[in-house]
């Protein structure tokens, strides 16, 4: 099931992106998403298990997607592709036009996923994470 984060959550996403990622938004970060317009977050729960997460950000037309994971044994079941469907759908029926990511060159996984969703190059940013990898940036238009 997909939902909206709420409070109670928090905890669990920090430690799900602390595992996934090796990095947290951090619990204020989260905090603020919860009632913030512009920014929001969702969870994917099994059995009162919150599995995979995404946040985002959206002005109007802009969808940046912030922060993206699924626990290492969901992985391969087609809840990141769930994830992103569902916020795909709510944006779009409120005037997305575009999406845009960041990734780590070497994610090979979620580069196979974002090209599979349309995603294109579009940016790369040299050096840009603290380990020195470059970060690319891809965009997914809807018109």
């Amino acid at each position: 099931m997909i939902r909206q984060l709420q409070l109670d959550d928090i905890d669990n996403v920090i430690l799900l992106e602390q595992e996934s990622l090796g990095t947290t938004l951090g619990k204020s970060m989260l905090e603020n998403m919860i009632e913030n317009d512009f920014a929001k977050a969702y969870v994917y729960e099994i059995d009162n298990k919150i599995i995979g997460y995404i946040s985002v950000t959206f002005d109007g037309e802009i969808l940046e997607i912030m922060n993206f994971c699924v626990a290492k044994e969901y992985r391969r079941k087609k809840i990141a592709s769930s994830l992103l469907n569902h916020i795909f759908t709510t944006y779009r029926q409120i005037g997305m036009k575009s999406a845009i990511l960041e990734v780590r060159r070497s994610n090979l996984a979620a580069l196979c996923l974002y090209e599979k969703y349309g995603f294109l190059k579009i940016l790369v940013r040299k050096q840009y994470y603290s380990n020195l990898e470059d970060a690319l940036v891809l965009q997914k238009n809807f018109e």
